[in-house]
């Protein structure tokens, strides 16, 4: 008998469990219902045996091999892309295929070429975004493939707006995985076991970054677990997934290789219970029962499919209770029975497409070739638009250029406008201040002459002498009277110009660095006045020189240790991990915990809340952040401690950090990085956390930026004091209100 030989494409030659389990369900549901019957593998990389679970010939192959099958599946998974960034370092063999199309678009449009039946494996979109250049050619292969399933609405309505061919909706075919795993382990997996000591129950841990946070708390609770090891599992290798995420963990234990695809699904089965992102983990463990702790949402994407099966559970934070409560085997979710019966339903469709044999779809591959030189020419016409486009665009830039020097120069004249003025605001303050020594001494001989005219009334032998002083005295108030008028009639005419009206913003900033203080200050709020604002690819400075010498090393030796709290999440907008301490509420203008702080601390923080700051912000940023409300917090960064790629909140206005780290250097991470705005977030300037330099990032949709994780071998944590300036009626996402964190010291030193 004839054995039935059918091509599969996809990502199969890269290590990632779930695009390696497709070509083994296909194999296994196709020989159920044939007797005999072939599947092979097409991806970018050739792979052979031993060395791969199966073997995988290259794409570049297909042309010739096309015309011997008898029919062509397309996926699973996230196969329908046209977005480059598949996997890192991911490409096709040669420059004449097109990635990414080149493994799921093009072999479709090969079969149909050669006549072979095409049918979509319910594979689903990445992005569910269509290029124009795609639609006539996907348009085309969805009206003639025989079959069309996908995994998700989202991925059929996308489809839909290039075609009314019928598409359905089936569930991800790995849910058909509970009838191709064997109930007693493999000798695979019995010996990788018995090497890693794994003799008694275990949780597996996917090893990813998204597993930080659970790690942690795992690390804390470890004694809840007496019984069970932690088995490190990466299951995405290539996407980063590696065992030393899970370094620390207590009882934990990892395997010298990579398992095969059905080996992962044994051990992930066998389990008492899975933690990790995985969404194919995630459906492999629920058919047999384990209960499965996911750090993604169920109510987004893909996961919606596993939001009703109960032994699911989707928490950014893992509950550890929840976890305990969970382990071992549970009742198979019902809702589960639904989707293996569709896919069961699906193999069945797929079967019959494959019994029909062969169609004859010439026509349609013809009518797609007369259409491509006119797509061509039409390319072609758009490339010289946008090369015009881009010309009005350079010239643009070049008066842009122009215009921000004649910018620069005008802020060079004002810095000097505004030293004259406060050398002008100095000379008024002394004017004013003999003016109040004259009316006290106007006010004390006013007094002695009452206290003379007194005792001339009781004395009597010095009448006339008493009189005598009495004159002198009123003669010498009245001179006093006189010159106190004087000056204050002067003041008041000054204080009437123009020149004083126009300058009062600037002589109120300047009152405060001019006149003497009862405390030591801390800043030097010349710095944000002469400071640049870089406005690519969004708003922000670099300012350096922001304490005053006396104060910078003071700062540095009695940074703050108490009252702090952990600050850390991870797989969701962002990743962050560090310690928080407020210094200024929400809104506020008082100091939290003040009594704890340094006296120089305590000088910091009023500096930080007098008008005068926030007049050296306005002036810096261009913003009014005169009634903004401000927050206050400093910062301890251990080993590890980072911040992800990310924007700011769009609540905020303006972050103003300080850095407060002696003997830093470029090694010891930690640094501010400003970020382009594009999917590859190029670093377009990296700046150290050292003492007495600071930066300004102005909030806009564009102001992406991110802190490296701190080094092994730093000096100390990396500290850091972060001013919000916020805008009205938002409040703290910090410090939400009516939360009680739980506080408690830091030692200061890198390794936390």
């Amino acid at each position: 008998m004839k054995t039935l030989r059918i091509a599969i494409v996809g990502t199969f030659d890269v290590q990632n469990f779930g695009d390696l389990l497709f070509p083994l369900v296909a194999q296994e549901e196709l020989s159920r219902r044939f007797d005999h019957v072939e599947v092979l593998a097409y991806s970018y990389g050739a792979r052979t045996t031993p060395n791969w679970p199966y073997e995988v010939r290259s794409v570049s192959e297909l042309p010739v091999d096309i015309a011997s099958y008898d029919a062509l599946l397309v996926g699973g998974g996230f196969l329908v892309r046209f977005d480059k960034d598949v996997a890192p370092g991911y490409g096709p063999p040669g420059e004449e295929i097109h990635h990414p199309t080149g493994y799921w678009l093009t072999p479709a449009l090969m079969a149909l070429a050669a006549g072979v039946p095409v049918i979509w494996n319910a594979p689903g979109m990445h992005d569910n975004v269509i290029p124009d250049w795609a639609r006539s050619p996907l348009a085309m292969v969805l009206e003639q493939s025989a079959y069309v399933a996908v995994r998700d609405e989202p991925t059929r309505a996308t489809l839909a707006t290039v075609s009314d061919t019928e598409i359905i909706v089936v569930p991800d075919t790995v849910f058909g995985l509970g009838m191709v795993c064997v109930p007693t382990p493999s000798d695979e997996v019995q010996a990788l076991r018995h090497e890693a000591g794994l003799s008694g129950p275990y949780v597996v841990v996917q090893a990813a970054d998204s597993a930080r946070g659970a790690v942690a708390r795992l690390r804390a609770n470890a004694h809840r677990f007496p019984n069970h090891r932690f088995l490190a599992l990466p299951i995405g290798p290539v996407l980063g997934d590696i065992e030393e995420i899970v370094d620390g963990l207590p009882n934990s234990v990892s395997l010298s290789t990579w398992p095969s695809p059905m080996a992962l699904a044994e051990l992930i089965q066998g389990a008492d219970a899975v933690i990790g992102h995985s969404y194919h983990l995630a459906i492999t463990a629920s058919l047999a029962g384990v209960s499965v702790f996911s750090p993604m949402p169920l109510d987004t994407g893909k996961f919606l499919a596993l939001r009703d099966v109960e032994t699911i559970h989707g928490a950014i934070d893992l509950d550890i209770d929840e976890l305990v409560n969970a382990l071992g085997r549970r009742e198979i979710s019902p809702a589960l029975d639904d989707r293996v019966k569709a896919v069961r339903l699906h193999w069945d469709a797929i079967a019959d497409v494959v019994r029909e044999g062969k169609r004859d779809t010439g026509p349609s591959i013809g009518r797609l070739l007369q259409a491509l030189p006119q797509s061509w020419e039409d390319t072609e016409l758009v490339i010289v638009e946008l090369q015009q486009a881009r010309d009005s665009i350079d010239r643009i830039v070049e008066v842009d250029v122009r215009r921000r020097d004649a910018i620069a120069k005008l802020e060079s004249q004002a810095i000097e406008a505004g030293e004259r003025l406060l050398d002008l605001e100095r000379s008024v303050d002394q004017q004013v201040a003999e003016l109040e020594r004259a009316k006290d001494e106007a006010e004390r001989l006013g007094v002695e002459a009452c206290e003379l005219r007194t005792r001339a009334e009781e004395a009597t032998g010095t009448a006339v002498a008493a009189a005598a002083r009495s004159a002198e005295l009123h003669r010498v108030l009245m001179d006093a009277r006189r010159m106190i008028i004087d000056q204050h009639d002067a003041a008041t005419a000054f204080h009437r110009s123009r020149s004083w009206r126009v300058t009062a913003p600037l002589r109120r900033v300047g009152a405060r660095l001019g006149r003497p203080q009862q405390r030591p200050e801390t800043l030097q709020l010349r710095a944000l006045f002469q400071g640049h604002l870089q406005t690519h690819p969004f708003a922000w400075a670099s300012i350096s020189d922001v304490f005053t010498s006396d104060a910078a090393g003071v700062l540095s030796d009695s940074f703050p240790h108490d009252h702090f709290m952990s600050v850390c999440a991870s797989g969701g907008e962002k990743d962050y991990s560090y310690e928080a301490r407020e210094l200024v509420p929400f809104g506020k203008s008082a100091t939290s915990h003040a009594a704890a702080l340094h006296p120089a601390w305590q000088a910091f923080v009023f500096d930080l809340l007098t008008p005068a700051y926030r007049q050296a912000m306005s002036a810096l940023t261009g913003l009014d952040l005169s009634h903004a409300p401000m927050e206050v917090n400093a910062t301890h960064f251990p080993v590890g401690g980072m911040l992800g790629p990310h924007r700011d909140l769009p609540d905020k206005l303006v972050a103003h950090l300080f850095y407060f780290n002696t003997g830093w250097r470029r090694e010891h991470g930690g640094a501010l990085r400003i970020l382009g705005a594009g999917d590859d977030h190029e670093v377009l300037a990296e700046l150290p956390p050292t003492l007495g330099s600071s930066a300004v990032l102005v909030r806009s949709e564009d102001s992406w930026h991110e802190v490296t994780p701190v080094a092994q071998g730093a000096p100390s944590t990396r500290r850091a004091v972060t001013v919000t300036f916020h805008r009205p009626e938002s409040s703290s996402s910090m410090w939400p209100a009516g939360s009680l964190p739980s506080l408690h010291s830091v030692t200061g030193t890198a390794d936390g």
